[in-house]
Order: C-alpha cells, then sequence, then structure tokens
C-alpha cells in the first residue's frame, strides 16, 4: 500500500455512498460512466458534414453537365461541319 492510497479511497464519493449503502443494508444499483453521447454527437456532426459535401460535389457534377453540350450533339455538330467543307460526304 502507498502512501497516498487513503486519499484515493476517501476521495472517491461514490465508493463512500457505496460503503455506507452496503453498511445499511441497502442494495447497489448499477452505474455507468460513459461518454457515448457525446461521441455519438460528433460522430453525428462528421457524417452530417460529409453528406453537405457530398452533396454540394453532386450539385457542382449536375451544374457542369448541364452547361457542357452532351457527346452525341458535340458528334453531330462535328459531322455537320466535315460535310459542310467536305461536300458529297
Amino acid at each position: 500500500m502507498l502512501l497516498g492510497d487513503h486519499v484515493d479511497i476517501l476521495g472517491n464519493i461514490d465508493l463512500n455512498e457505496d460503503v455506507v449503502r452496503i453498511a445499511c443494508g441497502e442494495a447497489l444499483k448499477d452505474n455507468y460512466h460513459s461518454y457515448i453521447r457525446e461521441i455519438g454527437k460528433a460522430a453525428h456532426k462528421r457524417l452530417q458534414a460529409a453528406a453537405s459535401r457530398q452533396l454540394k460535389r453532386r450539385s457542382r457534377r449536375q451544374d457542369k453537365t448541364q452547361q457542357q453540350p452532351q457527346a452525341a450533339s458535340v458528334g453531330a455538330r462535328v459531322a455537320e461541319k466535315v460535310a459542310e467543307y467536305i461536300p458529297g460526304l
């Protein structure tokens, strides 16, 4: 036993309450200490940010495809220009 161990035991309020409850004949309740709520909130924020970035990328891609002519129409235009310069093709 180290010199400071008694301070750790006496300073632990939850442990002291459990000792008193046991001495009084009461049953102990299960206590769980977890950061799962904070972890869940942080994960939710990260997922929302990722989804927002993905939607923005999709929107930009759609804007680009709407601005650019379709490949088939480009091919048709090229064929028309070639036909203008080379009659009888």
